[in-house]
C-alpha cells in the first residue's frame, strides 16, 4: 500500500512538471479559468429552493454564537457594575482615612512627648509611626483607585463596542431573515405563474417542410398539366408576363433645337444663312 501511494505521488509530480514544461506559466491561468467555469456551472445548476434552505441554515448556525456573545456581554456588564461599586467603596474609605490622618496630624502639633487621642494617651513616637503607616495605606488606596478607574474606563469602552457590534449584528441578521421571507414569496409567485402559464412549444420546422412540399407538389402538377396538353395536340397556355410597351411620344425637333441653341424659330433663317450645313 505504501509503495502504491509513493508511486502515485511520484506520478503526480511528474505530470505537474511535464504540464509546466509544456505550457509554461500560462497553465495556471488555464486551470483557474477552467475552475471558474466549472464553479459557475455548478452554482447555476443548484435549485433556488435549496439555496434558500442553505441561507436559513447559515442564519440558524449563527444563533448559538450570538447567544454565547450575549452571555459574555451580560457578564461583562455585571463585572463593570461590580468594579464601579468597588471604586465607590474605595473612595469612601479614602475619605475616612484622610480625615483620620488629619486628626492625628493635628494632635502632633507642638513638641509634647505624649499625645492624647480621644480618651487615650500615646507616646509621640508611637503616634508618628502609626501616622506613617496610615499615610502609606492612603497612598496605596489612591494608587488602587487610579488603576481601577483606568480599568473601568477600558472595560466600559470595550463593553460599549461589543454592545454596538451586537446591535449591528442582530440588525443584519433580522434583515437577512426578512430577505429570506421575501425570496420565498418571490419563488412561490414564480412557481405559481410557471404552473399556470401555457407552454406554447410549437415546432416551426414542420411548417417550413410543409410549405416546401406544397411548392414541390404544385410544380409537379403544373408539369403534368403541360404534358397532358401537349399529348392532346393543343399548346399549353403558359402564363407569361406581358411586356407593357409605352407609346412613343411625338417629338418636336424644331422646338427642342431652338431651346437647346437658346434662340427661337424667328432666328432660324439668319442661322441658316450664316452657316450652310449638310443635313443627312
Amino acid at each position: 500500500m505504501f509503495r502504491f501511494i509513493k508511486k502515485m505521488v511520484i506520478l503526480g509530480a511528474v505530470v505537474g512538471i511535464g504540464t509546466y514544461l509544456a505550457f509554461g506559466t500560462g497553465v495556471g491561468n488555464v486551470l483557474r479559468t477552467g475552475y471558474k467555469q466549472v464553479k459557475n456551472r455548478v452554482e447555476s445548476s443548484i435549485p433556488t429552493e435549496f439555496e434558500i434552505h442553505r441561507i436559513e441554515d447559515l442564519i440558524d448556525q449563527i444563533g448559538p454564537e450570538v447567544a454565547a456573545v450575549e452571555h459574555q456581554v451580560a457578564e461583562e456588564q455585571v463585572a463593570v457594575a461590580e468594579l464601579e461599586n468597588k471604586i465607590t467603596a474605595l473612595r469612601t474609605m479614602r475619605t475616612g482615612k484622610t480625615q483620620e490622618i488629619k486628626v492625628i496630624r493635628a494632635s502632633l502639633d507642638g513638641s509634647a512627648p505624649r499625645v492624647r487621642l480621644g480618651d487615650l494617651v500615646y507616646s509621640r513616637d508611637h503616634v508618628e509611626v502609626d501616622l506613617a503607616r496610615r499615610l502609606d495605606e492612603l497612598k496605596a488606596d489612591e494608587s488602587l483607585i487610579d488603576s481601577n478607574q483606568r480599568l473601568l474606563v477600558a472595560r466600559r469602552r470595550a463593553l460599549d463596542a461589543a454592545k454596538t457590534r451586537m446591535l449591528t449584528f442582530n440588525a443584519e441578521r433580522t434583515r437577512l431573515k426578512a430577505m429570506v421571507q421575501t425570496l420565498r414569496a418571490q419563488l412561490a409567485e414564480q412557481q405559481t405563474l410557471a404552473a399556470n402559464c401555457i407552454d406554447v412549444n410549437l415546432d416551426d420546422s414542420k411548417l417550413a417542410q410543409a410549405r416546401e412540399l406544397a411548392a414541390r407538389v404544385q410544380r409537379k402538377l403544373e408539369v403534368n398539366r403541360v404534358k397532358i396538353a401537349n399529348r392532346l395536340g393543343a399548346p399549353a397556355a403558359v402564363e407569361v408576363p406581358a411586356v407593357k410597351v409605352e407609346p412613343t411620344a411625338t417629338r418636336d425637333v424644331l422646338a427642342e433645337v431652338d431651346h437647346y441653341l437658346g434662340g427661337s424659330s424667328d432666328d432660324a433663317p439668319r442661322v441658316a444663312a450664316a452657316s450652310a450645313l449638310d443635313v443627312r
